[in-house]
């Protein structure tokens, strides 16, 4: 028989005030070649109850080689998000000092409401952020 690996996928809810409300653990058993990620989702979907609200990865640069950006976002047939969180460079320097990149995601009632590319520059005891909507619940703003 040739060499298995055990998946575990972990989704973890938190409540209004950020404790944990629940933890569900989800266990996949895969020979090798490992399937690819459509595959661990679909297979997901179909054993289990739970829909996948977002699927976070960071592959491709949000700035493409010959100019341009890539879209950032993309949502399924099943509402399910796919979020490419790869913006290179992460920290940028600036005069004041540096500002950093976080990609923040809003959920309520296990519902992707809002994602948004967020850098951050903390100057003492001042701290200034500049966003960008990527996701908002009604509209894609990509």
């Amino acid at each position: 028989m040739g060499q298995q690996v055990l998946v575990l996928i972990q989704m973890t809810y938190a409540g209004k005030t950020g404790q944990v409300v629940e933890t569900l653990g989800i266990q996949f058993c895969f020979s090798l070649p490992l399937p690819d990620l459509a595959q661990v989702i679909s297979l997901l979907k179909e054993n289990s109850n739970y829909h996948v609200p977002l699927v976070v990865f960071g592959h491709m640069h949000k700035e493409m080689l010959n100019g341009g950006f890539r879209n950032m976002i993309s949502i399924g047939s099943d509402n399910t998000i796919y979020l490419n969180a790869a913006i290179v460079p992460r920290v940028k320097p600036l005069d004041l000092g540096k500002s950093r990149a976080f990609t923040v995601v809003d959920f309520m009632d296990s519902r992707v409401t809002k994602v948004v590319e967020t850098w951050v520059l903390v100057v003492g005891e001042g701290t200034f952020k500049e966003e960008h909507i990527l996701f908002h619940a009604d509209t894609e703003v990509t």
